[in-house]
């Protein structure tokens, strides 16, 4: 799992924490798991987040993290051939993941009380 909070890392000088970019966290997060004995080509994702949380400011691309986030993880895991299995993403509220190792399933809580099994 990666909780990543930036697309793009080439826009900062002194990158201490690959992980929270999605060019940088997601390769990193599959090194990890291939070193585990994971092939890359057979791994599987479900995205959860991207949701815009500063309402009223400005829409545009460079203030909305979360669909840039959203974006550029799409991309760069169809570049790596990792298929998306489901999506629970974008919006105005945040969420809660809960990820079930045993079987896959994600349980994810919005605010309001909503919930989702994706």
């Amino acid at each position: 799992m990666l909780h990543l909070m930036l697309p793009d890392s080439t826009q900062f000088n002194n990158v201490t924490k690959p992980a929270k970019f999605a060019d940088l966290g997601i390769p990193l997060l599959i090194r990890e798991l291939e070193k585990k004995g994971a092939s890359g080509r057979q791994l599987q994702a479900k995205l959860v987040g991207g949701a815009q949380m500063f309402s009223g400011l400005d829409d545009s691309m460079v203030l909305n993290i979360g669909l840039r986030n959203v974006e550029k993880t799409r991309s760069i895991l169809r570049e790596l051939g990792i298929k998306i299995l489901a999506e629970e993403v974008g919006g105005n509220k945040g969420r809660t993941m809960i990820l079930d190792t045993a079987d896959g399933k994600v349980i994810v809580r919005m605010l309001g009380n909503v919930q989702k099994v994706i």
